[in-house]
């Protein structure tokens, strides 16, 4: 049978056809125009854009199925098993799963996935979302008036790393001279690691990736790893790698969604006394 013909088929062979169509949308993790859900077609369900067209509208008219306005400019209609209200909910959450936004923000970054679905629509659902306590209003920042909205608790450290940014930019002072003032930072020298142990650090850096020699970043957790057959604790190898950073010999990158991961995996990173959570260190 050839598919795009006008080839009479049974009612049994449409409605199976009408099957595979309403699975392949119901396993996509967004909607999808007539194009992209044909590219996921096999073998004789690979119907005509025409007839798949067709398919959908009477999908849409007995509610299995459910039109999406286009994302850009020349697009084409979406289509998708879940409602536009399905989508604004999993779209917001998985926007605040990742971090605080204010609600500016989420707005603006939901957008084009939520083309059709109105921002009153939207800031109506994210009030209902705070209400049945799926999301939370976060207080601003020191000194600030707007809130945040997050799939989690408020984190501390967001809010003290902040106001660390704004004194130091008011003081015209270092993070460093702060934490220092206010008897955060540790420079006494029982604490420093030996240099012997701070060189071997560095250079496995370079041996586990060469490109660490000129900046290149290294995962902590691989570093750690590669010690910790050498006899190295956890304990020791945290202390050597931030009093490297303390001395400005290496650079670390920090996790911006610690929360966001299991106890097993930020057991793997590097902490500091303020919480913070690095994944990756370099050569300065």
């Amino acid at each position: 049978m050839d598919n795009g013909s006008a080839t009479m088929i049974s009612p049994d062979t449409a409605e199976l056809e009408n099957e595979v169509i309403r699975k392949a949308l119901s396993q996509a993790t967004q909607p999808l125009t007539c194009k992209q859900l044909r590219d996921r077609l096999t073998g004789p369900y690979k119907l005509s854009e025409d007839i798949l067209t067709a398919r959908l509208t009477a999908e849409i008219a007995a509610g299995r199925v459910y039109a999406f306005a286009a994302t850009g400019r020349g697009q084409a209609l979406r289509y998708w098993t879940r409602s536009a209200e399905e989508l604004a909910r999993e779209t917001l959450l998985r926007y605040l799963a990742q971090r605080p936004h204010t609600r500016a923000e989420l707005l603006r970054k939901a957008k084009s996935t939520l083309a059709g679905f109105s921002e009153e629509r939207q800031k109506q659902l994210l009030a209902q979302l705070v209400r049945e306590e799926h999301v939370q209003e976060l207080p601003p920042l020191l000194g600030g008036r707007t809130k945040f909205y997050s799939a989690k608790p408020a984190n501390p450290r967001d809010y003290l790393e902040d106001a660390l940014k704004k004194l130091g930019k008011k003081l015209a002072c270092s993070r460093e001279d702060i934490l220092r003032a206010a008897g955060l930072l540790n420079d006494a020298p029982a604490a420093v690691p030996q240099n012997s142990a701070n060189e071997s650090l560095l250079t496995r850096m370079v041996q586990i990736k060469l490109a660490a020699a000129q900046g290149g970043l290294v995962p902590l957790n691989e570093l750690w790893h590669s010690l910790r057959t050498e006899g190295w604790d956890k304990t020791s190898f945290d202390r050597a790698v931030l009093h490297l950073a303390e001395s400005y010999r290496v650079a670390l990158q920090r996790h911006n969604f610690p929360n966001s991961l299991s106890e097993a995996e930020r057991a793997e990173l590097v902490a500091d006394q303020l919480g913070n959570y690095y994944v990756g260190i370099s050569l300065r």
